[in-house]
């Protein structure tokens, strides 16, 4: 093995605790249990790998932060070891950045080429197995759509719906309605890895066994419901020992409640051919919230554009103006304001029509990103420095008329074909992931300087 992640015989060499830690390079070990570690990707770019993060705690129960880039991952990767007790020395502390934060402690640990890691197997600290950034209910509704914290969540499953259950090699999404105070119960969304995982979990366990803790979800508000949506870093722990599950036991009472019931809408809805927007209109009217919901493919010709709603939206940290759709909107992005702000992101409302019956389909981030070809911050800066003000950007009035193939590369063809995320209990959107149903966090690990832009209408 490697002297960077050399094998670490005793603690009993002098070490750091996380409180003692000071920004810059330094020449100070720490140990500590490494409780979670994940993949990080960014999705808007192609679900590019970034590195690993990783949590770690220490014996004095604090937790913080750590992170090692894509150049260097595959060195350490054998390494990481769930639960293990390491050390870790020549690294560099930086802070934390203000957003998607998954610990409390402000700074975070930054591998270097020179960074050691190394279990120790003897002398070691007394130092628990696991801890928690637990939020109650009124708080995840103070960080919904701020985008500020990934916290973690406990609760007990009340019904699972998504479609394709027992194949726990399917990735799509899975809804969880989650009872998590008494008489107060939310929807937790599963992506990718977790919603996987989850039916793995379903696949293998007792379903009377329904209270789980919950990590690394964003909390977002949609149609005045809260959502906990997954993210790379979600985890599920059903271990009755835990404190906070027992804590939660006691507050809603230890009675057993009956076994959840799982909806699996693959057998609900027998056709995945495509469908009118009739049928769609149809089935959303008739459905029962509670027990059905599904995905379709629905063809239909672009006819225009509607503009009231403006085209793009922008998530910030202002309390009162977090994830609002601004049709309007000054901001100066520079190296001191970069932090306050996440991307500028489409939301494009398009009237179609399938020959018989028109519609407004709602189209997010991602599928406008393939119809246009381009990103949304990137052409709200063209529209500023092109002086256009309100008007609509020329690639989005374009659209109208056209006739397009939905795939994974978007190509023109006889009708405009696009997949259709049909929700019984909320709006209907375009795509495969919109709106609140998908929210996986990209956080930066170390904030950088970054060129000035200026983002500015009427």
């Amino acid at each position: 093995m490697s002297s960077s992640a050399a094998q670490i015989a005793h603690a009993a060499v002098e070490y750091s605790t996380f409180a003692s830690l000071r920004l810059g390079r330094t020449v100070q070990s720490v140990v500590a249990r490494l409780i979670r570690f994940w993949d990080s990707r960014n999705v808007n770019k192609n679900v590019e790998f970034m590195g690993i993060r990783l949590l770690l705690l220490e014996e004095m129960d604090s937790v913080i932060h750590a992170f090692t880039p894509a150049n260097r991952a595959s060195h350490y990767r054998p390494s990481l070891k769930a639960g293990c007790i390491v050390r870790l020395e020549r690294f560099e502390v930086a802070r934390v950045a203000h957003m998607y934060k998954v610990t409390e402690h402000q700074f975070l640990i930054c591998f270097l080429p020179f960074t050691r890691l190394g279990e120790v197997h003897t002398d070691a600290p007394v130092i628990k197995s696991e801890r928690f950034m637990m939020r109650r209910y009124d708080q995840l509704q103070v960080l919904a759509n701020t985008n500020l914290e990934l916290p973690d969540v406990v609760g007990e499953i009340r019904s699972v719906q998504g479609s394709d259950l027992s194949n726990d090699s399917s990735t799509t999404r899975v809804v969880v309605r989650f009872l998590i105070e008494p008489n107060v119960t939310v929807y937790l969304t599963l992506w990718d890895e977790a919603a996987s995982t989850f039916r793995g979990l379903l696949k293998s366990g007792d379903k009377s066994k329904a209270v789980m803790l919950v990590t690394t979800v964003n909390p977002k508000l949609f149609g005045g419901n809260l959502y906990l949506i997954s993210t790379q870093g979600t985890r599920f722990f059903f271990d009755p020992k835990l404190p906070e599950i027992t804590e939660f036991l006691s507050s809603v009472g230890a009675a057993s409640s009956p076994a959840f019931t799982c909806v699996d809408t693959l057998e609900g809805i027998k056709r995945k051919e495509h469908v009118s927007i009739g049928e769609l209109n149809a089935f959303i009217s008739n459905s029962d919230e509670q027990t059905q919901e599904a995905d379709f493919l629905c063809k239909a010709l672009v006819v225009g554009v509607n503009q009231e709603n403006g085209w793009f939206f922008i998530s910030c940290n202002f309390d009162l103006i977090s994830n609002i759709l601004f049709k309007r909107f000054t901001l100066i992005v520079s190296d001191q304001t970069i932090g306050k702000f996440s991307n500028v992101r489409f939301c494009v409302e398009l009237a179609v029509d399938d020959g018989k019956y028109s519609a407004a389909f709602v189209v997010f981030d991602k599928e406008m990103t393939k119809l246009t070809g381009k990103e949304a911050d990137v052409l709200a800066l063209d529209e500023d420095l092109n002086g256009e003000g309100d008007e609509l950007p020329r690639c989005l009035e374009e659209l109208a008329g056209k006739e397009f193939e939905h795939d994974d590369n978007i190509l023109p063809n006889r009708e405009a074909e696009v997949t259709l995320a049909a929700s019984s209990s909320g709006q209907s959107v375009l795509g495969n992931r919109t709106g609140v149903e998908y929210a996986e966090a990209n956080p930066p690990e170390v904030e950088g300087a970054q060129k000035k832009r200026k983002l500015s209408s009427e």
